[in-house]
């Protein structure tokens, strides 16, 4: 993968300087920031401006891709929303000291890196939601309990996964 990135670097940065202006820009990105490393709805995203300064582009598949991204963009916001709200439900943000994270939309996305996909939504509320308990035991281990508690409570979750 190195020798490929080097052999692709050097062929593309020797471009020349003939290359259209936006050709330019993703061929920077992408170099900057291969497609592996990201985030795939935000290359998705990206790509959909590119395409839209194509001269070639086709005007329907451009409106599909846009509004098939808007759609996706609502269900991440009211995934967020029902989040928010299972939170307040639970009531505690109240309840806990104010050294406790809340990090549910970094979580989200993290989780929305690992599963794009619309019909993962569970997937994500499930995996933000086992975030956000787990960040509780580890607040309260690292403010609360001492090194034997700790690796007693741990040596117990180990016993009941494994």
């Amino acid at each position: 993968m190195d020798e490929a990135l080097s052999f692709t670097s050097t062929h593309l940065e020797s471009l020349p300087d003939g290359t259209s202006p936006h050709m330019s820009k993703l061929i920077k990105t992408v170099l900057d920031l291969p497609r592996r490393q990201n985030i795939e709805i935000l290359a998705a995203r990206e790509y959909i401006s590119f395409y839209e300064q194509e001269d070639d582009h086709d005007e329907t598949l451009l409106k599909f891709s846009k509004l098939s991204f808007r759609l996706l963009q609502i269900q991440y916001i009211q995934e967020l929303k029902a989040m928010s709200k299972w939170w307040k439900d639970l009531g505690l943000g109240s309840k806990l000291p104010p050294f406790f994270r809340n990090n549910m939309v970094q979580y989200y996305l993290n989780a929305v890196s690992l599963f794009m996909e619309p019909h993962f939504s569970r997937a994500r509320i499930a995996l933000v939601k086992f975030y956000v308990c787990l960040t509780i035991f580890d607040d309260t281990c690292d403010r609360y309990a001492s090194l034997p508690e700790v690796t007693s409570f741990v040596d117990c979750v180990q016993r009941y996964i494994c």
